[in-house]
Formats: structure tokens, sequence, C-alpha cells
């Protein structure tokens, strides 16, 4: 279910009146524009919405990987000799809080919806580029 789906009428008209009120406030208020500005702000949202949206399903994706991941490297971990293991069970384990992370990040941009802002976007990309860091980390190890 996407986040436009979880947003009721009333709140979704509120974030319309606001886009609109801010446009005409860029015009200075001039008299004669306020469908315009609504229909704008209308397609607006729901732009943003829709790449809310699609954000999202990306992170759902990214979660899955490191959890598909998570588990191939946990069956690895038991397979590694002793020396190497206990190297390999420190990646498992903050691959594992990384994704914990990202997993609670992800739930909060979608209790935030719209409102959820550039700083819980940047905390996210950055949890999701050390996941790929170990991933690239592991991999390199696993070939060596």
């Amino acid at each position: 279910m996407g986040i436009g789906s979880k947003i009721d009428a009333g709140e979704r008209r509120k974030m319309i009146a606001e886009a609109a009120y801010f446009r005409a406030q860029r015009r200075g208020f001039e008299l004669g524009h306020a469908d315009e500005d609504w229909l704008a702000a209308e397609a607006e949202v729901d732009a943003n919405l829709a790449t809310l949206e699609r954000w999202l399903a990306k992170l759902d994706e990214g979660v899955v990987t490191a959890t598909a991941k998570l588990a191939e490297w946990k069956r690895k971990a038991n397979e590694v000799a002793v020396g190497a293991r206990a190297e390999w069970q420190q990646d498992v384990e903050k691959l594992g809080k990384l994704r914990e992370s990202l997993t609670i990040k992800l739930e909060t941009l979608r209790e935030q919806g719209e409102r959820a802002g550039e700083r819980a976007r940047h905390q996210a990309e950055a949890v999701s580029s050390e996941i790929a860091e170990i991933v690239s980390r592991v991999g390199a190890r696993r070939r060596s």
C-alpha cells in the first residue's frame, strides 16, 4: 500500500491548500488565479507523493536485498575457518544493525509521509551506502 493511499482526503486537501497558498504568496496574492493555483498545487502534491512512494519502494528493495545477503553471509560465516569467522561475524552483525536502522528509518519516513524532509532521506541513504560498502568489502574478501 502506497503512502498516498495512507494519507486521508483531509490531510491531502490541507497539503494542497498550503501549496496553493505559497504559490499565491510568490505571486503577491494577485487576484484571479485561485483555481490555477489550486490545480497546480494539487499536481505538485500528487507528484511529490508519487515520488516519495517510489523512493520508499526503492528502500524496501534495499531492505529485502540486505535481508537476503545477511542470511547468505550468516550461512557462509558458519563455514569459514575460525580465524576468519570473527571478522565475518563482525561484518554480518554490522550489516544486521544497519538493516535494522534502515528498516526503522523507512518506517519513520512512511509515518512522516510528505513531510519526511531531506534530513531523514540523507540518513537513510547513508545507511544504504554503508550496506553497499559492507557488501562490496565482503564480496572482495570472498573472492580473495
